[in-house]
């Protein structure tokens, strides 16, 4: 039976004929796998809306093989096509996937759906990362994820953001500026959460940079 999606996509990679495989963050089901027969063909719109860090609706189909089940007539929700223009700041964006996707087990519900959104949303309205820093902060902690040695040697300013972040929304942050150092202390902080959680750093670290 066929029914509607919201998704994040996660990443992606081509299988087939201009075929594509997507791991993506479906707001009912969390993490999952889904085909798109011709996508890597597509231009446009459609194009669009299957890059990675695109919110999309659409229609889910059975698999006529024992394989995933297919994504069809995809609707565009929320492109980062304007961060893209911005190494910073799509290395941000990638950094959080990339979060997401290690952390994350298949089919685990993810009960920060709509906040991500609005994360993302403020993100690419204010071109600043201190939106992703406090989502992260949030995600990570709420799995006991940043309870590791290194939280001993952070400042006490990031200490306070990390507590700010179990207590407010995104939206805490307008008008509040946040330091170059302390963007700079919790994404490492972030990186070796993630390490310490599965054996390695992720790769999308190297991308960061800071003013």
């Amino acid at each position: 039976m066929t029914r509607q999606c919201t998704a994040l996509i996660l990443s992606k990679r081509g299988f087939g004929e201009g075929h594509l495989l997507l791991t993506v963050l479906d707001a009912d089901r969390g993490k999952t796998k889904y085909s798109a027969f011709g996508a890597a063909l597509e231009t446009g719109l459609r194009r669009a809306a299957l890059l990675s860090g695109s919110f999309i609706r659409g229609l889910i189909s059975p698999s006529k093989t024992p394989q995933f089940e297919v994504l069809n007539e995809t609707q565009l929700l929320f492109s980062a096509e304007n961060l893209r223009s911005d190494l910073r700041l799509m290395g941000f964006l990638l950094f959080t996937l990339e979060i997401l996707d290690k952390m994350l087990m298949e089919e685990e519900l993810f009960e920060y759906f709509d906040e991500l959104f609005e994360t993302f949303r403020l993100f690419d309205e204010n071109q600043d990362e201190k939106y992703i820093l406090f989502f992260l902060s949030k995600f990570l902690s709420s799995g006991s994820w940043l309870e590791i040695p290194q939280k001993q040697k952070l400042s006490p300013q990031t200490k306070r953001f990390i507590n700010d972040s179990n207590n407010y929304s995104s939206s805490f942050l307008q008008g509040k500026n946040i330091s170059s150092q302390r963007k700079h202390e919790l994404s490492y902080f972030f990186a070796h959460a993630i390490k310490y959680a599965r054996g390695h750093m992720p790769r999308s670290l190297e991308l960061l940079k800071f003013n």
